[in-house]
């Protein structure tokens, strides 16, 4: 039996009608930006894309998670700055309470001075500078000693000891004899005559007050009391009762103790931070909740070569 005519057009209508409809799917994928494909490769691009840092040391970077290889820390995941990176310098963003958590304290740049506070051991010692002797002006014996041990306190004008000495008692008397021939003529030269005795006096170390007193008793005294000519601590005696002494022998050392040094020990790499005129705080195991106010006034330039430190004063 032959297909008719119709049967067979009808056949081939159905034929081209699949052919054009396979034609238009197969174009539409071709023109899809959004083919199977594509996204595959944008998933590939975001994998390649992840970078891992660790919190503590941000200059790692690794593609893949893992522990830091510096601190062992868990690395987080470095998360995308919006584009506002410039490529060189790491941005590490983290969340408000890991910030919290972090003590993250944020301030503006500005140029200025970097405050450091340098903690240096120490001991006090004694102003060189308010160091006094006292010295035999003229020899004699010393018939007694007023201050006899190291740490007495002194004022200006307090006994240290009695002294017989001929010259002494020579001085006093071409005094006297000044002072007689000035009251017998009282002119010019009398009167310059009594002041150069009175202030040989002087010299030899008597106050105003004890040249007054010889003047006023009108003799010469056998021992005559030496005093102190200056407020102080004594620090050093070295003469006792019976002593014979020259002109010139130490006597005692003396010092004021109303300012103090504080000799420090500052390693190398803290020179650099210190200089003269810095103001410096000192606290003493003796006067515990103290503190004292001073100024660096010395560095020493030479380093003590065993413990590579300058003395700082």
């Amino acid at each position: 039996m032959k297909p008719s005519p119709k049967l067979i057009a009808t056949a081939l209508g159905l034929l081209l009608l699949v052919f054009l409809l396979g034609r238009c799917s197969v174009g539409h994928d071709h023109g899809d930006p959004h083919a199977g494909h594509d996204h595959g490769d944008d998933a590939t691009t975001a994998a390649k894309e992840e970078v891992w840092t660790c919190s503590m040391h941000p200059q790692v970077r690794q593609p893949n998670f893992g522990t830091c290889p510096i601190c062992a820390m868990d690395l987080i995941l470095l998360a995308d700055d919006g584009g506002d990176d410039d490529g060189d310098l790491p941005i590490l963003r983290v969340s408000a309470r890991a910030a919290a958590l972090m003590q993250v304290r944020v301030a503006p740049v500005r140029r200025a001075e970097a405050p450091a506070e340098i903690r240096l051991d120490g001991r006090t010692a004694v102003d060189e500078t308010r160091l006094r002797a006292v010295t035999a002006r003229f020899p004699g014996r010393v018939e007694k000693l007023h201050v006899a041990f190291a740490g007495a306190t002194l004022t200006a004008g307090t006994p240290l000891f009695d002294l017989y000495s001929p010259e002494l008692l020579g001085a006093q008397e071409e005094f006297l004899q000044a002072r007689r021939l000035h009251d017998q003529r009282p002119d010019d030269a009398a009167a310059r005559l009594a002041d150069a005795a009175a202030e040989k006096l002087h010299l030899l170390g008597l106050s105003a007050s004890q040249v007054e007193a010889i003047a006023a008793r009108g003799s010469a005294a056998d021992t005559l009391t030496y005093l102190a000519p200056f407020d102080g601590v004594v620090l050093a005696r070295a003469v006792t009762t019976g002593d014979y002494l020259a002109t010139g022998d130490p006597l005692f050392t003396a010092a004021d103790l109303s300012t103090l040094w504080v000799n420090l020990e500052a390693y190398e790499d803290d020179l650099a931070s210190l200089r003269p005129g810095q103001e410096a705080a000192v606290s003493l195991a003796a006067r515990p909740g103290e503190t004292f106010a001073g100024v660096v006034t010395f560095i020493d330039p030479v380093l003590d070569e065993m413990k590579r430190t300058a003395r700082v004063r």
